[in-house]
């Protein structure tokens, strides 16, 4: 008896008599939710998988492309998605290396519901995805935008500059706590400053001669220094310049 197909998917995408199984990848940090609809029947099946866990989902992929190939005598071509998120694109690498054809989508480009207040679960999203998937594989026009997965190398090249990002807004960060520190114990005046060259508290730099800075700084108010909780805010403010120092020779 042969088996009956009902997603009814054009086979423009394949180069022969392949059938389409289409599976919808719903991540999450607690779980990952796999909507599936293959030609066997027309309903939409979920299965719950730990998150991060590659190798039960591509066991899952291989049980229903097994399954369906058995059922059809046809050859099974597996198809995928999932969104672009916390991730990134291992996943996809991992899906396209066992022969699964996966697309990565643009989270803003799926169409919802205007109307009326909408239900958001995992659940609800694995099967607008998958409905989504199984649009653009009949051919409709604007279901999506596909985004354009980097290469190794290039997703490689893009950590030294995300690495100086972090950096700056670090080093921005301790200047600030340095400065709201300092003038809470009226440490740092301008006089303090122009001594050792600077110009003013304004001016102040986290490329400023650090072991100069220090010096002056601990010697600018004895008065103020003399108390047990100013000395901690000196330590507090020097161990932060030479975190400035450091990130500052990067």
């Amino acid at each position: 008896m042969e088996a009956r197909t009902v997603n009814n998917l054009p086979p423009a995408g394949t180069h022969d008599d392949a059938i389409y199984c289409v599976l919808a990848i719903e991540l999450s940090k607690k779980s990952w939710i796999v909507a599936v609809n293959t030609p066997l029947s027309d309903k939409i099946s979920r299965h719950t998988l730990k998150p991060g866990d590659g190798k039960e989902l591509l066991d899952l992929c291989e049980r229903i492309r097994t399954r369906v190939a058995r059922e059809t005598k046809k050859r099974v071509e597996m198809v995928s998605c999932y969104e672009v998120g916390y991730d990134g694109f291992w996943l996809h690498c991992l899906l396209q290396a066992h022969d699964i054809r996966n697309h990565v989508i643009d989270p803003a480009s799926l169409q919802v519901d205007r109307r009326a207040r909408r239900a958001k679960t995992d659940r609800v999203d694995a099967e607008r995805l998958l409905r989504s998937l199984m649009a653009y594989l009949r051919g409709e026009p604007k279901v999506w935008s596909v985004v354009r997965v980097p290469s190794v190398a290039e997703e490689d090249n893009r950590r030294l500059h995300r690495e100086r990002g972090r950096l700056i807004n670090e080093r921005i960060q301790h200047v600030n706590r340095i400065k709201d520190c300092s003038r809470s114990m009226a440490s740092m005046t301008t006089n303090l400053y122009a001594a050792i060259g600077y110009g003013g508290w304004d001016n102040y730099t986290p490329l400023m001669v650090w072991s100069d800075f220090a010096a002056a700084a601990r010697g600018g108010n004895s008065a103020r220094t003399a108390a047990v909780g100013d000395c901690h805010r000196n330590d507090q403010n020097d161990r932060g310049r030479a975190r400035c120092h450091c990130i500052g020779q990067h």
